[in-house]
């Protein structure tokens, strides 16, 4: 198979070195001459002998095995042909060049970027017997479509900022969406937990003023360990007895029963600490209205004070409260009325009872006691019938008598003679006294007293006329009834 660009050496007529023209007036390229009068040589030229460029704007050359019209792949710029086998070394025909004195066309419209060289594509590389593909790619000898420059690759850096950005939105939209539902929850959270609050204080305030109305109703009711259950710290003593304090309490019930609503403290940690309740009540009589204060113990309110102290006054008889012996001069009782007595027949205290009105206010109970009226009665008897033995007697100075008459020396007084007399009633007026068991009274007495006797062998009368006597008789109530005289 001959060689396309191989011609008749020496020969400047041969044919094309980029192979045969098309046939029958097909649209092709002539090699131009040189301007300047140079000849264009093909290749089999003597070395050094240069074909012509070939020009722009002239037809197109069919590239190897493409039918006539078709379009020949561009030259690689700068790059020349590789001969083909059976040519002389040193023969090789030089690439075409823009050359001679044309300068280059422009680049303009259609044409490629001038210094920009087309990629040529080889097919087949030169060899012994080989033949030399033509261009498949790159730009086109002639008019029509210029070099075309290599599509160039897209940077990544556009995407990984469109990624990058997608991302930051992305965890933006995450972060701003789990801030939000947080502080939802927030405020969810803190609504929550004030409407509890809310509820919670009610629920304090209703529990503490049922605690003051609870104490309260207990002691109406007389129901002692109810009523000592309500105590922050549950008082002990004499008079908190079942026995004594529902005598009290029925002695003087507790009534018409109020309250306000409690105003209740926090400590800094929200730990409810105290409550006070305004309530009123009646009792004995009386209303009563007090500020209660209470305490927190536990989950529940207790009454910081339910008693009140009773101090009671010094005596020699026995104090009995609501029948019950009290040895102490003060104990704790509860609201309520108390009846002082004692165990004695003849003497009962003027204070016969006392009342607690309200818990914390003291109470004194004084030990006054005067004679009963079975005192004064047998009191005053026991010293009568003592003075009617003393008027008794036949001896002008009776022993443990309230008088005593004297005589003149020498006279002799017949003892069955002697006769007292008894002027006015001492014991209109009297007055007995009580202390302890013993009672006193204070007498004025007028007796007088007649007797006869002799002098030596003389008969004499004797006579004293009745005079005022003040003398005390002293009576013991322990039921002896034994009386003592003496002058006042």
């Amino acid at each position: 198979m001959s060689n396309p660009y191989q011609g008749n050496p020496g020969q400047s007529g041969g044919q094309s070195p980029y192979g045969q023209q098309p046939q029958g007036g097909q649209g092709g390229w002539q090699p131009q001459a040189p301007q300047g009068g140079q000849q264009q040589g093909g290749y089999g030229q003597s070395a050094g002998s240069q074909p012509s460029a070939p020009q722009y704007g002239q037809g197109q050359q069919p590239s190897f095995g493409q039918s006539a019209g078709s379009q020949p792949s561009a030259p690689q710029y700068g790059q020349g042909q590789q001969p083909s086998s059976g040519q002389s070394a040193g023969s090789q025909p030089s690439a075409p060049q823009y050359g001679g004195s044309q300068p280059p066309p422009a680049p303009g419209a259609g044409q490629g970027q001038w210094g920009a060289a087309p990629t040529q594509v080889m097919h087949n590389q030169p060899g012994a017997g080989g033949q030399q593909g033509g261009y498949d790619n790159g730009g086109q000898w002639g008019a029509g479509n210029p070099p075309q420059q290599p599509p160039k690759k897209k940077s990544p850096v556009g995407k990984i900022v469109l990624f990058a950005g997608i991302g930051v939105l992305v965890i933006a939209l995450v972060v701003g969406g789990v801030l939000f539902y947080n502080e939802q929850q927030r405020i969810k959270a803190e609504k929550a937990a004030a409407e509890a609050a809310r509820i919670e204080n009610e629920r304090q305030i209703t529990t503490a003023g049922e605690t003051v109305t609870g104490f309260l109703e207990s002691l109406k009711a007389g129901d002692l360990n109810a009523a000592l259950a309500f105590a922050a710290e549950k008082p002990e003593g004499p008079l908190l007895t079942e026995e004594v304090f529902a005598a009290a309490a029925k002695a003087a019930p507790v009534g018409d029963i109020t309250a306000e609503p409690a105003q209740v403290t926090q400590d800094p940690n929200g730990a409810y600490t105290t409550a006070t309740v305004k309530a009123s009540y009646t009792v004995d009589g009386k209303t009563v209205e007090k500020d209660w204060e209470l305490t927190k113990s536990g989950e529940d309110w207790k009454l910081a004070t339910i008693t009140a102290p009773v101090t009671f006054g010094s005596t020699n008889l026995k104090v009995l409260v609501n029948g019950t012996e009290i040895t102490t001069d003060k104990a704790e009782a509860l609201p309520g009325k108390y009846t002082v007595t004692t165990d004695s027949e003849y003497m009962a205290f003027k204070s016969g009872s006392f009342t607690v009105v309200e818990p914390g206010a003291a109470v004194s109970w004084l030990a006054d006691a005067a004679p009963t009226e079975k005192a004064t009665t047998e009191g005053v008897a026991a010293v009568k019938e003592s003075l009617n033995n003393c008027l008794k007697q036949k001896s002008l100075a009776p022993a443990n008598c309230p008088f005593k008459f004297n005589t003149a020396d020498g006279v002799n007084v017949d003892a069955n003679s002697i006769k007292y007399t008894l002027e006015g009633d001492p014991f209109a007026n009297a007055k007995l006294s009580v202390a302890g068991t013993v009672g006193t009274l204070p007498l004025t007495i007028r007796v007088g007293v007649t007797a006869t006797g002799t002098r030596g062998s003389s008969k004499v009368t004797l006579k004293a006329d009745p005079r005022d006597r003040n003398v005390i008789a002293l009576v013991s109530l322990d039921g002896t009834k034994k009386v003592l005289w003496r002058a006042a």
